[in-house]
């Protein structure tokens, strides 16, 4: 398998807005898996998770449907 290429600036916020846009679980398998299906390359979880910006936006993307899935119950 090669490796995929290298992140670039553009790459990172149509991650990022896949993130902001994101509804259901999320976990760092179906966020690559969206990833893959945008981008048309796999990426690992570690190479994703090294930028920063994808990194928060994860986090704050995964707080916000924790928070809204308790105001559900």
């Amino acid at each position: 398998m090669r490796r995929a290429k290298n992140l670039s600036d553009e790459d990172i916020a149509r991650i990022v807005g896949i993130l902001d846009g994101w509804s259901g679980r999320l976990t760092w398998q179906s966020l690559l898996d969206a990833v893959e299906r945008h981008l048309f390359t796999r990426y690992t979880r570690q190479a994703l998770h090294k930028h920063t910006r994808i990194q928060q936006a994860f986090e704050q993307r995964k707080a916000g449907l924790a928070a809204k899935r308790g105001h559900l119950r």
